[in-house]
């Protein structure tokens, strides 16, 4: 079957429902018709075709389950919702500027669009505010206004890990601070800041230049994907620079 005849399969909003039906369990052709309000007949075809493109199998006992490739196009399915969902933000804003493997991560759709400059500026504060272990931070400059806080949670006992643009002036209290380490890139594509409970990251516009009008923020699954990318230019930045 060619990408295209099996992307066909997949364009009836009731094959999806099935296939995350299926994810939560094995159902038998009844269960499937009761939870998606159709008749069994309705069911039937839907799942005959789904079984056709090798997504979903049945069993002996007669249930309908995903196969391995039905798991993977549907975790494939759940982002592009995500990015559908998130239209507007994501024709006006940048993504692939960061690797695949982030972009089409599962933790990523855990994310939520805020906006309004104002918010998300407080928003950063509050992250350093609300920090009792440590702090991430990628910036295409130094925040002055944020320094003697930053600095007061590192004399707490705060890790703070900090990525800045080449040639930026980075505060002298930063490098002579026990908890504060800070690193390089040559270019800093995003904006990025996280505590160990929640984060959020700020995405450049199409034409490059990094929007604090809008922000993807989340805690949990999300604040992992945003320690996940944070590690990942914090080992390409190199040696910290003290």
């Amino acid at each position: 079957m060619e990408a295209h005849e099996m992307m066909f399969e997949l364009s009836h909003p009731n094959r999806i429902k099935i296939m995350k039906m299926l994810k939560e369990k094995p159902l038998k052709l009844t269960g499937v018709a009761r939870k998606l309000d159709v008749t069994p007949a309705e069911a039937a075809r839907h799942l005959r075709r789904l079984t056709a493109a090798q997504m979903v199998s049945k069993s002996e006992d007669q249930r309908y389950f995903l196969t391995p490739l039905g798991k993977v196009l549907l975790e494939y399915i759940e982002r592009l919702e995500f990015y559908i969902e998130n239209t507007e933000y994501f024709v006006n804003h940048d993504i692939s500027v960061l690797p695949a493997e982030f972009i089409w991560s599962r933790n990523i759709v855990e994310g939520k669009v805020v906006k309004g400059t104002l918010e998300i500026l407080s928003l950063i504060k509050d992250l350093s505010d609300e920090a009792e272990a440590e702090i991430n931070i990628i910036s295409d400059e130094v925040y002055d206004a944020l320094v003697p806080l930053n600095l007061e949670k590192a004399g707490k006992g705060v890790k703070i890990r900090i990525i800045y643009p080449e040639g930026v002036k980075v505060p002298k209290d930063y490098v002579s601070a026990k908890n504060i380490e800070v690193r390089f890139l040559k270019e800093v594509p995003i904006s990025l800041k996280r505590n160990e409970k929640r984060g959020g990251i700020v995405l450049p516009k199409i034409t490059g230049q990094i929007d604090y009008s809008h922000a993807l923020m989340g805690d949990t699954e999300f604040n992992d994907w945003l320690r996940r990318v944070f590690n990942y230019y914090w080992e390409k930045a190199g040696t910290a620079r003290r």
